[in-house]
């Protein structure tokens, strides 16, 4: 009896299946996704797993869609929400943005917004109320993003990914603008200056300089970091005129040997520790 009662109650405790719980609503949903933007990427596809700051650029600029919408549609932001899904090209991989309508069965909003010249129009007029104030001197200390620009008690989960120069330069090239690479490189020579600071204090030894238009840093003797673009893929082969211009001078000046990378400039003020492992890591071998 015992026995057996020991093995009912071990069966009976034992899991008999796995699963989530989860809500599934109907609603509208319009789709986003950058598969042709002209000199960014990997052919104009912005590729995830290629480039470090694409997927705060997608990020950003969703939280920016969502904010133009809501201002163009005079609702609440809480009336739409953002998601984003992977997508898969041929070439490399991305991510595709989800507008949705927060009620069960949709409240039009998105539907209105997939109208091509409502969401051009609603697009265009948030980024003209807000360039000047972004770009100003009273925003200068925002580096990434903050309660003036990208930043909202709706978004805390994703205050990490958001970054307001993305989110502009995504805007300006769904908008037919040209990629304005001034508003990153106007700030690239100081930061590989802040860099090579960085390297300074723990002994190691490296050197600042332009070459074309991009900064360079020279370490190692033979090796070169190209700072570039974020949007600017940073693999051979795909590379922007700025880019190929830049290591063209490079290896004139020091010659076919210089081993160069091409690094996002984004990338490389966020986690120097990265490049300095990877720096010390080559002078060991």
């Amino acid at each position: 009896r015992e026995k057996i009662k020991e093995c009912e109650i071990a069966d009976i405790s034992a899991p008999f299946a796995s699963g989530a719980i989860g809500t599934v609503f109907t609603t509208d949903v319009l789709s986003i996704l950058f598969n042709s933007v002209t000199g960014v990427g990997y052919h104009g596809k912005l590729d995830t797993q290629g480039q470090y700051s694409t997927k705060s650029a997608i990020t950003s600029f969703g939280e920016f869609v969502k904010m133009a919408a809501a201002t163009y549609l005079d609702i609440d932001p809480s009336e739409l929400r953002v998601g984003k899904q992977n997508y898969r090209f041929p070439e490399c991989v991305s991510e595709q943005i989800f507008i949705a309508d927060t009620l069960e069965n949709g409240a039009g909003y998105t539907r209105r917004l997939y109208d091509q010249k409502i969401f051009q129009a609603a697009l265009n007029a948030y980024y003209t109320s807000v360039i000047e104030l972004w770009e100003s001197e009273k925003h200068k200390d925002c580096d990434l993003s903050c309660p003036d620009c990208l930043r909202n008690y709706g978004n805390r989960l994703s205050h990490h990914m958001l970054d307001w120069r993305l989110a502009l330069d995504l805007t300006e090239l769904t908008l037919g603008l040209p990629l304005r690479v001034e508003r990153w490189l106007v700030n690239a020579l100081n930061a590989a200056k802040r860099f090579a600071n960085v390297c300074k204090n723990i002994g190691i030894e490296v050197k600042v300089e332009m070459s074309g238009e991009l900064p360079v840093i020279i370490y190692n003797g033979m090796n070169a970091y190209i700072l570039s673009h974020p949007l600017w893929h940073c693999r051979e082969g795909l590379l922007s005129d700025q880019q190929q211009d830049s290591s063209f001078e490079l290896k004139a000046k020091y010659g076919l040997l210089v081993k160069i990378e091409f690094v996002d400039i984004r990338h490389l003020a966020m986690k120097p520790h990265e490049f300095i492992i990877k720096m010390n890591k080559i002078h060991n071998d």
